[in-house]
């Protein structure tokens, strides 16, 4: 509490817990502010799901795979980035968009994941699987799936 920022928190909020209606305005506000609260649908799957995070061991929950760490890690840095002013509409300027085309397909079939095209007859579905089996895993979890031949089924 040596900050003063921290301090500053620290005193409002013992402010507010000594007041003798707390953060509300009165008992009746607060009743209907609780009772809204409650019936929201949205409230239990948070509640369950922060319960899940908070009963969890920090090895189950952290992202196994580099990329999902890598991408974390940004946003969290980015919420403590001090942000630049923005500058004014006139000193802006206009937004262009170009969309670059490519001819290499994005969306395979499930014969050309299949087809073996390297020396080694390793097909683009095997190399996907071996480069990245933590997301395979979720993927086919995600499916409900025990069988890897029912991927296709589904």
């Amino acid at each position: 509490a040596s900050n003063p920022e921290s301090k500053d928190v620290m005193d409002r909020l013992t402010f507010a817990l000594s007041m003798e209606n707390g953060f509300f305005w009165d008992d009746a506000y607060a009743s209907d502010a609780l009772d809204d609260f409650a019936r929201s649908g949205i409230v239990k799957s948070v509640l369950t799901k922060l319960k899940g995070l908070v009963a969890c061991h920090p090895d189950e929950v952290e992202p196994k795979s580099k990329e999902a760490r890598r991408r974390l890690t940004f946003f969290v840095n980015s919420l403590f980035m001090d942000m630049p002013n923005a500058p004014s509409i006139h000193d802006m300027f206009s937004w262009n968009v170009l969309t670059p085309y490519y001819k290499e397909s994005v969306t395979l079939s499930k014969g050309e994941l299949e087809t073996r095209k390297d020396a080694l007859g390793v097909s683009t579905m095997l190399y996907l699987q071996t480069l990245f089996k933590a997301d395979w895993a979720n993927f086919l979890e995600r499916l409900g799936l025990q069988d890897e031949e029912k991927v296709w089924n589904k």
